[in-house]
């Protein structure tokens, strides 16, 4: 029986511990990159306020479903080009028919 009394105690006082009055605030760094030449600039002034007309909120909802995702693009860069001149030209053959097969696929 004591046993369970110290348990019950031990219980309650972790409970009464876990329970969290402070309402603590998200701090956010904001950096941007835009066209107007900020590459990764921290912004100063950047509001959070959400009582203001012009913040931009967006919502994620993870159970909503718009459309399929089939793929992700890729890109043929100078860099891809030069591995693929180094590589033996039987692999480079076997790679380009993989590329050029899901290519012509997707335009069809």
């Amino acid at each position: 029986m004591k046993s369970i009394k110290y348990f019950f105690y031990t219980f309650l006082a972790f409970m009464m511990l876990s329970c969290n009055t402070q309402n603590n605030k998200l701090v956010v760094e904001v950096y941007e990159t835009s066209a107007n030449g900020n590459n990764l600039t921290k912004l100063e002034n950047f509001s959070s306020d959400e009582i203001q007309e012009n913040t931009i909120q967006i919502k994620l909802l993870p159970g909503q479903k718009r459309q399929k995702i089939t793929g992700f693009g890729g890109s043929f860069t100078e860099s891809s080009a030069y591995l693929l001149n180094n590589i033996s030209k039987k692999i480079e053959i076997v790679l380009l028919k993989l590329i050029l097969v899901k290519v012509v696929q997707n335009i069809l």
